[in-house]
């Protein structure tokens, strides 16, 4: 009975604490500027890349037989509609709408190469909410999903019989929808993917208040235009730091609360969310009345960079003979709105090692021998390579630079020392680094592991 009693209290501690197995919890991180995210291509959202949704098409046979989809006139948007107005609560959910996507991003794999990968984005189901009283006012379609070259918009407008929206002004009584969506990723020749990915996805314009008849002119999260994380992406979100959301406690759910931005910037920008899907599945919920949120892919700035790789090519060193160093970068794939504007890799070499005749050898992600795309220039004991190809996109993958024909030189004191064989060996570090300078001109410098070579002490020359 204590066992029984014990058992119980603990499970009413953890349901109680909100530690429930398998629940997802998230944290947002407000920046000042949300634009101005680091993982963004510019720094104006004009100017946002947003990785072209152009090749994404619906899945003709995922449309329930009572939804259709034309391109509209007005806006040349692919919308799904209903074939004729919806008076009573409907339910879509014999077939999952599926928009199906091409290249619509990659992740850079073991390989150091990119891997283009294709998304499903599955609609299981779409819940109608119909106006109090059956029909508020006339309208002859309702439309409730919209494809641009640029977005899907989770899209739910009742529509005139051409198509456009019609129902504003009519107050408090819009239908209300809810929608479950599901992203999935494959490899682009729709194999399954083994590598982690990160996929970058921004749902914006969540502004809208509940229209519907039950909020009664009073603000609701019910309809409100929102947005709910399940599951698949990582645990920080991002937001502006002024933003208009109403944002509940576990940070999973972002609601409209306004709809109107400050003056000097789109509206956008106060009431979006993004979030880095981390697993081939990802799944949230959208609600929405008379409303329209934007979800669209985007594409890094300078995507990260794993720090250099450096090695000597053996530990001890005797006298007159020459230390060849390795430095080993993956770059990682960019396209021709992200590409770096510089490429470069140098090493400050300690005075103790004489550099005055100093090689240099340099290998692509295939082994081939691409020197000559590389500009030497010395500055005292630091040595660069810098890329002098035409193109950065075609720096990416695992790339190996080479030093040689470097010597012993002159030493001072205070080096430290290690004892071999009852020699004694003078310890000289050394540090490379890869300098980036994005296209926005930041620069990003990442140091290298510490190598240290070990030279005899006898063939040292003293200053």
């Amino acid at each position: 009975m204590r066992k029984k009693m014990l058992m119980s209290l603990f499970l009413f501690a953890i349901l109680f604490m909100g530690f429930i197995p398998g629940a997802k919890a998230y944290s947002v991180t407000q920046l000042d500027k949300l634009n101005n995210a680091p993982f963004l291509d510019k720094k104006t959202y004009a100017d946002v890349h947003i990785t072209s949704m152009a090749s994404c098409k619906y899945d003709e046979s995922s449309l329930d037989s009572r939804l259709t989809h034309k391109v509209r006139d007005t806006d040349k948007g692919d919308i799904v509609y209903t074939k004729s107005k919806l008076t009573a609560d409907t339910d879509f959910n014999n077939n999952p709408i599926t928009v199906n996507c091409s290249k619509i991003g990659y992740y850079v794999g073991d390989d150091g190469l990119p891997h283009w990968v294709n998304a499903s984005i599955i609609v299981n189901s779409i819940k109608f909410k119909a106006p109090q009283g059956g029909v508020a006012y006339d309208y002859s379609y309702y439309g409730l999903l919209h494809l641009s070259s640029n977005a899907l918009h989770a899209w739910t407008f009742a529509l005139d019989n051409t198509y456009n929206d019609k129902g504003t002004g009519v107050g408090n009584n819009q239908p209300g929808t809810q929608y479950k969506f599901t992203f999935k990723v494959t490899n682009a020749d729709g194999s399954a993917i083994s590598n982690k990915i990160q996929l970058r996805w921004m749902f914006s314009d969540l502004d809208a208040k509940d229209l519907t008849a039950d909020s009664a002119g009073t603000w609701k999260t019910t309809y409100a235009e929102s947005i709910k994380f399940n599951s698949g992406f990582d645990s920080k979100l991002y937001v502006n730091k002024n933003n208009y959301l109403y944002i509940t406690d576990d940070n999973s759910k972002f609601a409209g609360t306004v709809s109107t931005g400050d003056d000097d910037q789109p509206s956008t920008i106060y009431s979006a969310v993004i979030a880095n899907q981390n697993a081939t599945t990802a799944t949230f919920d959208w609600w929405g009345s008379h409303c329209a949120t934007a979800i669209v892919s985007l594409s890094n700035r300078y995507p990260d960079i794993d720090k250099p790789v450096k090695s000597v090519e053996k530990e001890y060193y005797e006298k007159d003979e020459n230390i060849e160093f390795t430095v080993n970068q993956i770059f990682p794939y960019t396209s021709s709105s992200n590409k770096p504007k510089s490429i470069a890799m140098y090493d400050e070499f300690d005075k103790a090692l004489d550099i005055s005749k100093i090689g240099y050898k340099v290998f692509d992600k295939d082994n081939k021998d691409v020197t000559s795309n590389w500009k030497i220039s010395k500055d005292g004991n630091k040595v660069t390579l810098t890329y002098s190809g035409t193109d950065t996109t075609a720096v990416y993958g695992k790339y190996t630079f080479k030093f040689n024909n470097i010597t012993i030189g002159t030493i001072a004191e205070g080096y430290k020392t290690v004892l071999k064989d009852g020699s004694v060996y003078i310890e000289i570090p050394n540090k490379a680094r890869t300098l980036i300078t994005d296209n926005s001109g930041t620069k990003i410098d990442m140091p290298s592991n510490e190598v240290v070579v070990k030279v005899l002490s006898s063939a040292i020359k003293l200053e």
